[in-house]
């Protein structure tokens, strides 16, 4: 007859419903990170779809451009007193002057200075033109022109230093706009180089 052992002789087996603590221990540690990269993937996401776009307008991704510095008069600090004045075409008849017409004829009657005068010529391509009274009662005036991109100006002219015409001719102008009127190379005359614009800020 065999004699059975004691129990105790015997180890205790884990039941195998139960888990070891250091396996419940790794399964933490395994949770930790999945969830930490869980929220590092999200971040990231995140991140991509708040960053800010580069992209030009146009949406091509290049290099944005930007127009080039004023150049001569158009770079000038003096006060722009009236709106830029279109040029009005007269085939036919002239239209009355508007407010800024107005506003540029009466400063080229008075011979102010300090003031800065703009008006636009849209005969197909458009220009921008600048004038710069010397002012306290002087005829001479400078004017320069420049081609547009849009509303900015980019291709630059040589400036000019010309005489204004008599005070009489603006005055009749106001009062009574005419082709005659309408023509700048009417406004001055003896345009030369100068050797720097009258603004030099």
């Amino acid at each position: 007859m065999v004699a059975l052992g004691s129990a105790s002789c015997f180890d205790e087996l884990p039941s195998p419903g139960t888990a070891s603590e250091g396996s419940s221990e790794s399964a933490d540690a395994t949770g930790s990170e999945t969830s930490a990269m869980d929220g590092m993937s999200s971040s990231s996401a995140n991140n991509a779809m708040t960053e800010p776009d580069n992209d030009t307008e146009d949406g091509s991704g290049g290099a944005t451009t930007s127009a080039p510095p004023l150049e001569g008069l158009f770079a000038c600090s003096e006060n722009e007193s009236c709106d830029t004045w279109e040029r009005p075409s007269c085939d036919g008849a002239c239209p009355p002057l508007d407010a800024a017409g107005t506003c540029l004829f009466g400063h080229l009657r008075s011979r102010g200075g300090a003031v800065k005068l703009l008006y636009k010529d849209c005969d197909g391509a458009c220009t921008l033109n600048a004038i710069v009274p010397r002012g306290a009662g002087d005829d001479s005036v400078d004017r320069q022109s420049a081609t547009l991109d849009g509303d900015a100006p980019v291709g630059f002219g040589e400036v000019q230093r010309c005489a204004l015409v008599e005070p009489s001719f603006f005055e009749a102008c106001i009062a009574d706009f005419t082709a005659e009127c309408a023509d700048p190379a009417n406004w001055m005359t003896d345009c030369l180089t100068p050797e720097k614009p009258l603004c030099t800020s």
